[in-house]
């Protein structure tokens, strides 16, 4: 429950948490990438932050400040404070914000993330309070004038989540969004889903695996990105209170890599299997690796342990075998076949010259991670409207290819020149939904109350239940779980 941040420099500091032995903590420590040594910061303010755990926590450098909101603190739940506390002068200080609506108050959360986009602009995503239930609604804060505003987006988001993880990509000028425990229609799940957010079109798009590589549900794990990839490290997961996977997920393929212990070319024993950890991409100079630091977690005892990664900037290079190499999109082979030696490598690059050098060496390329083969995938393979019209910022000029045939029991996913009636068949009449904000799940979707009345044309009950993507099952008593549903049912029942 502590969050760890850099800021460009080769210290990374720590804050909060909790500890078995002694309870919430609201310590901040400095870690020296370089020296290898922790060491305690002591503010020299009289005002600090009460002792907490849950909150989130980011550096803006071009303020020489670290910014924390919320958390759960003993004795008050979930809280709803902002504080800063700057770099240079050790100063901590609590912000008087302004909301963006008195009627419509930011509400105390945890177990929410906060990631800056720019200079000076943090996006809230997620979290949870008792007061509040699951927030569904996103928020950014300008730390150049201390003021809230409440975003309004499209696309497919998330109702309600928390325990996530958030990252901002750069070059695709979007956030990513995976696992946490999520609020969908009428239950809460471990979420295996993964979200992206562009920040200029405001579009949020569920984006589907490749075929065979949906990673498992997890929650309360950790995440640092670069500009090629998305590390994951540990959490819960839906088979182990425990884990220590390490995956990456690489934007331009939307394919995940496997970096855990027993892996090809993995060294080391990994990280510890726990839940909570915290991690930090460092300052690196280096062009060919990153240097990551993963701090801290829970498995029944609290570990203090340190964990360094150097990940090299091409993943590929980590694959020894022609075999594995190639399962792995975006990746080239070039085999020596005399030594039964292989070389692998993101196939963007040219093939190496060993490979044209004589008769004894092969070259595959493998399968390119380009907008082409965005836009020559299979539909079908598609199993939600989110999915099937899902959206890559990554490759931004790609054309939409699929269409969601709705109002039949079972939807489906088809080629956009498709005919629903031909292709998907139930003797009804049906009709093709292009946009994700025409998609049935999207329709009446809230985790609360006063979230589901915001909405004009739905009521929040307990006598409906969802029984297919069309279909609603009607009780005269109250046994359902609460779910947000249109008004319009109240008429046809």
């Amino acid at each position: 429950g502590h969050t760890l941040v850099s800021c460009n420099s080769a210290e990374i500091y720590m804050f909060g948490g909790y500890s078995v032995s002694r309870g919430y903590l609201g310590d901040l420590l400095k870690f020296n990438t370089t020296t290898k040594y922790w060491t305690p910061v002591l503010p020299t303010s009289e005002e600090q932050p009460a002792a907490r755990q849950l909150h989130a926590a980011e550096c803006v450098p071009a303020l020489r400040a670290m910014y924390i909101y919320g958390g759960m603190v003993e004795g008050q739940g979930a809280v709803k404070e902002m504080w800063k506390f700057s770099l240079d002068t050790h100063r901590w200080s609590q912000l008087h914000i302004t909301d963006p609506d008195p009627h419509w108050p930011i509400p105390a959360m945890a177990g929410h993330t906060m990631t800056r986009i720019d200079d000076f602009h943090l996006w809230f995503i997620g979290g949870y309070s008792s007061d509040s239930y699951f927030s569904d609604t996103m928020y950014d804060f300008d730390t150049s004038t201390n003021t809230y505003t409440e975003l309004s987006f499209s696309g497919a988001h998330p109702t309600g989540l928390y325990g996530h993880t958030a990252v901002f990509h750069k070059p695709s000028y979007s956030i990513y969004v995976y696992g946490g425990f999520e609020y969908q229609t009428d239950k809460t799940v471990i979420s295996h889903n993964l979200y992206s957010v562009s920040i200029s079109s405001k579009m949020w798009s569920q984006l589907p695996p490749e075929v065979n590589n949906r990673p498992m549900e997890r929650y309360f794990h950790a995440a640092v990105t670069t500009d090629e990839y998305m590390v994951i490290f540990g959490g819960r997961t839906a088979q182990d209170d425990f884990d220590n996977t390490v995956l990456a997920y690489r934007y331009t393929c939307n394919h995940w890599f496997y970096l855990s212990p027993g892996q090809e070319n993995v060294i080391g024993d990994g990280i510890p299997s726990v839940i909570g950890a915290a991690a930090v991409l460092a300052a690196n100079m280096s062009s060919d690796f990153q240097e990551i630091f993963v701090v801290g977690g829970f498995n029944g005892i609290s570990h203090g342990t340190i964990t360094h990664l150097r990940i090299p900037n091409d993943l590929c290079t980590l694959l020894t075998t022609k075999e594995s190499c190639l399962a792995n999109l975006g990746c080239a082979a070039c085999v020596d076949e005399d030594h039964n030696v292989t070389y692998c490598y993101t196939n963007r690059d040219v093939p190496r010259f060993d490979c044209a050098r004589g008769t004894s060496w092969s070259y595959d390329p493998g399968t390119l991670c380009d907008i082409d083969r965005i836009q020559t995938r299979d539909c079908n393979q598609h199993k939600t409207c989110a999915e099937c019209l899902a959206q890559w910022s990554v490759h931004k000029d790609h054309d939409k290819v699929c269409q969601w045939c709705s109002n039949c029991p079972t939807g489906k996913c088809i080629p956009k020149n498709s005919d629903c009636t031909k292709t998907n068949d139930c003797k009804r009449d049906q009709r093709g939904i292009v946009k994700q904000d025409d998609c049935v799940e999207r329709l009446c979707q809230a985790s609360s109350c006063e979230s589901c009345w915001k909405k004009g044309k739905c009521i929040w009950t307990r006598q409906f239940q969802r029984s297919s993507e069309v279909g609603r099952t009607l009780s005269l008593e109250p046994i359902y779980d609460w779910n947000c549903v249109v008004k319009s049912l109240l008429e046809a029942t």
